[in-house]
């Protein structure tokens, strides 16, 4: 019997030990290590790849930018192109053009501005009506349009993403208030004879004499007797304005569209001995006509704000691909006198 109990006691024993032997986990060899922590370290690798560039920033797309200006001899024009040169960024290439106040040849430009494929076109809108042809290529092209300088009309806007303009006819009204101050100021009553020298040819100088004259209809002494249609060119200007001078001596008030008859006019005055006894006005403030402002010379000039104007229609293209909304938006302007000469900036901004 104890020999049955001691061979049961042995078999027990042998199937614990057998249990125990299946149950510890087979002991890895330095290869099989090896080979386990390459394929973690291989996978991890692989993340941290992905992950980088999943947050890498996207590489910034560097724009190419059409510019047409509306006529390079117009300081008003040519502080609008410092002003959008100032706010391009860095790496952003800008392909300018000067259409000289010539609807077909800003056609022409705007086809070569498409066939070189830009990334957008700004440009002076010279003639709101005339140039719905041009925009509509630029619409059918697909490359973004904003627009400065005039309103464009429905249709125009239409067209556009974006617009900042300056109201022709409120530049001719505030010239037109200007001129009665002036005049009260020499003579101490609202009355006089005004020559007007505005291109009427161009819709900006039709609508700047209808503002001016409009202004002045609530002021029945004070007549407007001629309106000079020839090259505002200040020479030009000069002759033309002794001319009126000399066959209506009771002439007492000028208003000059730009700065260039407005010199030409106070040359003549000058020369001629009458600059005392004239009112003066300009719808321009560039450094001339601040000088002349300050000096006496005119009552006032008008702050067209061109630098800052060519800043915001640089604004709104970045605006416009940065998926901000844009749309038109009217830009800030007010005579310059004695008076408000610290609010001028058009004479200081290229300083």
């Amino acid at each position: 019997m104890k020999k049955w109990i001691t061979l049961l006691l042995a078999a027990i024993m042998i199937f614990s030990m057998v249990a125990c032997t299946a149950n510890t986990p087979a002991e890895e060899t330095p290869a099989q290590t090896n080979a386990t922590e390459n394929n973690t370290e291989d996978k991890q690798e692989e993340a941290g790849a992905e992950n980088e560039q999943a947050n890498a920033p996207e590489e910034e797309k560097h724009l190419r930018i059409g510019v047409i200006i509306g006529d390079s001899t117009q300081d008003y024009y040519n502080l609008g192109l410092a002003g959008i040169k100032s706010a391009i960024k860095e790496g952003d290439e800008l392909i300018v053009y000067d259409c000289s106040q010539d609807i077909s040849k800003q056609y022409d430009q705007i086809n070569d501005l498409i066939s070189q494929q830009v990334d957008a076109i700004v440009l002076a809108v010279i003639n709101a009506d005339a140039m719905l042809s041009g925009l509509e290529l630029i619409h059918e092209a697909g490359i973004p349009c904003f627009g400065y300088d005039q309103q464009l009309s429905e249709e125009g806007t239409a067209l556009v993403e974006g617009q900042i303009y300056i109201s022709d006819y409120t530049i001719g009204y505030l010239g037109g208030q200007a001129m009665a101050e002036a005049l009260y100021q020499k003579n101490g009553e609202y009355k006089g004879k005004v020559m007007t020298y505005a291109a009427s040819y161009y819709l900006a100088g039709e609508l700047r004499l209808k503002g001016f004259n409009e202004a002045l209809a609530d002021y029945p002494d004070i007549e407007v007797f001629y309106n000079s249609d020839e090259d505002w060119a200040s020479d030009n200007a000069m002759g033309v304005v002794e001319s009126v001078l000399m066959a209506n001596p009771d002439m007492n008030g000028f208003w000059g569209w730009s700065e260039l008859p407005t010199i030409g006019a106070v040359q003549c005055f000058q020369e001629n001995g009458v600059l005392d006894k004239m009112a003066i006005t300009s719808n321009e403030c560039s450094k001339t006509m601040y000088d002349y402002v300050q000096k006496g010379y005119i009552y006032s000039g008008t702050e067209l704000n061109g630098f800052g104007v060519g800043q915001d229609i640089i604004a709104m293209v970045y605006d416009y691909f940065d998926g901000k909304e844009v749309g038109t938006k009217e830009a800030n302007i007010f005579n310059v006198t004695l008076d408000n000469l610290e609010d001028a900036s058009t004479p200081f901004a290229l300083d």
